[in-house]
């Protein structure tokens, strides 16, 4: 009738389900299992970002941790703020980059059975791009590299957005020796793609 809400419209029927995870196992008692297993999948995906996310966070030098966790969990300009407090914890350029490089080098050695690299976990390197390249080099051969030193700057020279500069050769056979000594296959497989190639 004119007028009349008709309540059998498409999405009209639809009624809310007040006990998901019930049915979940009211099914699943049932050998109907497909939802259980989803949901358990989930929530294993859900516990391993988590780790993973607590520990970028933990492996973050000491006066950034708070500012890492707000970078984390993608709060409203955490990026921007922690890059103010990169600056002004580590005026030096030589210690910032070797501080940052050393925090980039957590990712390449962790992963998810989701794969992929978090974007919160690339803030480093985003910071490690905006240096100059004169000033990586220099501070990077200064003295020795740690591991996550040498991690993080494996994989500063492969990102897609690292353009010209070739590497100084005692730092790129550095890091050919470590990776393949150590590297994991997608770090192996981007070095032989990169630098693992001496310049002509």
């Amino acid at each position: 009738m004119p007028g009349v809400a008709d309540d059998r419209r498409l999405g009209n029927c639809d009624a809310e389900l007040a006990d998901g995870p019930g049915l979940t196992e009211w099914l699943a008692g049932r050998g109907l299992t497909g939802s259980h297993e989803a949901q358990q999948s989930l929530a294993r995906q859900d516990a391993e970002e988590e780790a993973r996310r607590v520990q970028w966070v933990a492996a973050a030098p000491p006066p950034l941790t708070e500012a890492a966790e707000r970078a984390s969990r993608r709060e409203d300009d955490a990026e921007e703020a922690l890059a103010g407090l990169v600056a002004r914890q580590y005026p030096d350029p030589v210690q910032r980059i070797r501080t940052l490089v050393g925090w980039a080098g957590v990712p390449p050695r962790h992963s998810t059975s989701m794969g992929g690299t978090p974007w919160y976990e690339l803030a480093p390197r985003r910071l490690l791009l905006t240096e100059p390249k004169e000033t990586i080099f220099e501070a990077l051969t200064s003295a020795p590299l740690s591991a996550s030193q040498l991690d993080g700057a494996a994989e500063l020279f492969t990102c897609l957005e690292w353009k010209g500069a070739g590497i100084p050769e005692s730092l790129r056979a550095a890091l050919v020796e470590y990776v393949t000594a150590t590297g994991t296959d997608p770090m192996t497989f981007r070095m032989d793609q990169g630098y693992g190639t001496a310049a002509p």
